[in-house]
């Protein structure tokens, strides 16, 4: 079972040359919580989050409409190709200490973003299915 089947979204990308303010308004409503921010070729270079922009820029007193996006991006940012499995994933997050991980084809490109909630909710269907058969009467 690979995770662009079961576990993947698509991903938002947002341009390094972005101010703070216009990630925001594209983040609003985005249940991944972030951008992966990408080059001109749909490359991944940063990830921007919800906690970045607390961070570095609410907590420096910063103005969100006067901050580029590459000024304040988590990076290196940590992909996983799109036909990873379940388990490449789970160890990948963990392993990088990241909650979310952009996709990318085999060109290098954006294709889609797993995130660990994203994961836990199909182990959690796994685990339910599993624990469902045990304990069904013969």
């Amino acid at each position: 079972m690979t995770t662009s089947q079961h576990a993947a979204r698509p991903a938002h990308g947002v341009s390094p040359a972005a101010s703070v303010m216009e990630a925001m308004v594209l983040m609003q409503g985005l249940p991944e919580g972030c951008l992966v921010v990408v080059d001109g070729n749909n490359l991944p270079l940063g990830i921007l989050t919800g906690r970045d922009v607390a961070l570095r820029v609410v907590g420096a007193g910063l103005r969100a409409s006067a901050v580029r996006v590459d000024a304040v991006m988590s990076q290196p940012v940590f992909t996983i190709p799109n036909r990873a499995s379940l388990e490449e994933v789970t160890r990948s997050l963990k392993s990088c200490g990241v909650r979310r991980l952009p996709m990318v084809g085999d060109d290098g490109k954006l294709a889609g973003i797993v995130t660990a909630g994203d994961l836990f909710t199909v182990l959690w269907g796994d685990l339910s299915l599993f624990g469902a058969g045990l304990l069904a009467d013969p």
